[in-house]
């Protein structure tokens, strides 16, 4: 069954130009990737091809669970994901998929404003267990506003520097 929902949030005061050349540097993506709450990072594919950025990696996410059910479902938070950046849009296209039934996907824009940008992230949950699918997509959408929270904060701090 699919689940969709939509992210905004917002860069402040940041220098356009300068966020703009970050972004279309492979060093600052994979910078940021390694400072995301998560184990066993291993970053696949980071590459620029033409206007296109292709970044792939897989990590353990750190989830904010009981500990009984972190060893029940151990390897099942191991995500692979994948991001197809358009580096003249600031768009992008990327995938997740777990040790987990169903597929994660979700395009991403960044919108310039007055020393801001803006993000809007349009989500959908394909998750494949019947019955329960709308409990773990509500579960999987705390965790994604949670972690996608963690990675605007972590943008904002780098372009702050």
């Amino acid at each position: 069954m699919d689940y969709f929902f939509t992210i905004e949030s917002e860069l402040r005061d940041v220098d356009i130009t300068q966020a703009k050349q970050k972004f279309k540097s492979p060093a600052f993506h994979e910078d940021i990737c390694q400072r995301i709450p998560c184990t066993e990072l291993d970053i696949q594919l980071s590459e620029i091809a033409g206007q296109n950025y292709r970044l792939e990696r897989a990590y353990n996410l750190d989830l904010d669970i009981p500990d009984i059910i972190r060893k029940l479902l151990k390897g099942a938070f191991r995500l692979q994901r994948n991001d197809l950046w358009d580096l003249e849009k600031l768009s992008s296209e990327s995938s997740l998929k777990a040790n987990l039934p169903g597929i994660v996907t979700f395009k991403t824009k960044l919108l310039e404003a007055h020393n801001s940008i803006k993000i809007q992230q349009e989500w959908k949950l394909d998750i494949s267990v019947p019955l329960i699918h709308k409990v773990i997509a509500k579960f999987a959408e705390t965790e994604i506003r949670k972690f996608h929270a963690i990675e605007v904060g972590i943008i904002q701090k780098q372009l702050s520097v």
